[in-house]
């Protein structure tokens, strides 16, 4: 695709497999292989058409299993009551399944969530897939780990199921 340039000073900085990547080490004993995927162009074209691209790739390579992880923060705010009042209209967003709403809402309340383009490209896979079933496995913010702090962030991880 033209949309796509392997650019490896785009990954000095980004931090965000550093936290899937444990995990995915302890599920599956470092037997995987990974590709990472860094969006700069986070529109909802760009995440369509990268959805397109890895729905491509996982019909083509029917016989592997193939797990797709998309990372974003939520909210950052200085105001606990409008981090959760934000991350909770987003959540139920993502669990209905429609990047469109889910874009239209970030953009009303002005949400900080930094990786929206990667979450919102799993949400138009998955329903490329199929009809998705998306459950909140935990939703968490840094005041439960760090209370007291003036600045506040939210995290949900979240899992995309196909219903078939």
């Amino acid at each position: 695709s033209d949309d796509l340039q392997f650019e490896e000073s785009t990954h000095v900085a980004e931090h965000s497999i550093d936290i899937q990547f444990p995990v995915l080490q302890y599920l599956y004993a470092n037997k995987f292989k990974i590709i990472v995927i860094c969006m700069a162009d986070q529109s909802l074209e760009m995440a369509r058409n990268l959805a397109v691209l890895i729905f491509n790739i996982i019909n083509y390579f029917k016989d592997k299993k193939i797990k797709v992880i998309a990372s974003s923060d939520l909210s950052h705010e200085y105001n606990e009551d409008k981090l959760h009042y934000n991350d909770t209209k987003m959540i139920e967003t993502f669990i209905e399944g429609d990047p469109d709403n889910s874009n239209s809402l970030r953009r009303f309340l002005n949400m900080t969530m930094c990786g929206y383009g990667p979450v919102f490209t799993l949400m138009t896979l998955a329903n490329l897939m199929g009809t998705p079933d998306i459950e909140l496995v935990k939703y968490a913010n840094s005041a439960d780990i760090q209370p007291g702090s003036n600045y506040t962030v939210g995290y949900a991880s979240l899992v995309v199921k196909n219903k078939s």
